[in-house]
């Protein structure tokens, strides 16, 4: 008996690689997988690897830990597993490698970012991914000929909301105001001071104002990328300024 095989096309759904090797539609997938595309990525022009995903997951929680530019932000998936500080941090994947921290990967080098949410991941990266998965691929050339890419972008940014403030007038008011607690629960006032520093001699000042600035940030990027069928390569450089 001579048995010969022929190929045959078929139309099939979007395909999930799942971690241990087996291919499956995404409509057979066990587990709540969220994925950030690099076309996501750079519509959002965010400024580093936290700011793309900000805001485009359900059930994943970004928080900053001071504020300041530069600093960490803790990632929560599905909020805390436990009591502890420990344990809480989710698994970093970047290009199938476990990593500490993901903060210094290039933003324009993600190809694509997916978080495992669910004890599904457990069976790919044990108890390890109790606090879920956070896998990240970067971009790798392709054949042909070496392709050089630069991008250059600047934002500015200013305070979005401000706190409600006493002018002059009424910081005066307030200042020489004095409640007093007696059987009648009156009000007792107090006159005006006349001495040199007293605000009835100074001008308003919205102080929100005076300590904030016009946030200036630029971004320049230089990548080259190339290869052959056997061979792919890609390199780049990132610098960020942000004040």
């Amino acid at each position: 008996i001579v048995v010969s095989m022929r190929e045959s096309s078929h139309s099939i759904d979007d395909v999930v690689v799942m971690g241990y090797g087996a291919t499956v539609t995404k409509a057979d997938a066990i587990g709540a997988v969220a994925a950030i595309s690099a076309e996501q990525i750079e519509r959002r022009v965010p400024t580093n690897i936290f700011d793309a995903l900000r805001g485009e997951m359900a059930g994943v929680r970004l928080t900053s830990n001071s504020g300041a530019p530069g600093d960490g932000v803790s990632i929560r998936v599905r909020g805390r597993t436990k009591l502890e500080d420990e344990g809480v941090t989710p698994l970093y994947v970047v290009d199938g490698f476990i990593v500490d921290d993901i903060s210094n990967i290039n933003v324009n080098d993600i190809e694509s970012i997916n978080v495992l949410k669910d004890a599904a991941s457990a069976a790919i990266y044990g108890a390890r991914a109790a606090a879920g998965v956070v896998m990240v691929t970067t971009k790798s050339g392709k054949p042909g000929r070496t392709k050089i890419s630069v991008n250059y972008t600047q934002k500015f940014g200013t305070i979005s909301n401000t706190l409600p403030q006493l002018n002059r007038r009424e910081a005066d008011i307030m200042a020489n105001t004095v409640v007093s607690y007696s059987s009648k629960d009156q009000f007792a006032w107090r006159g005006t001071d006349t001495d040199s520093v007293n605000m009835a001699n100074t001008t308003s000042n919205f102080y929100q104002d005076m300590i904030t600035q016009t946030a200036v940030t630029s971004q320049l990027n230089l990548s080259a990328s190339g290869g052959s069928e056997k061979l792919r390569y890609t390199a780049s450089l990132g610098h960020t300024y942000d004040k």
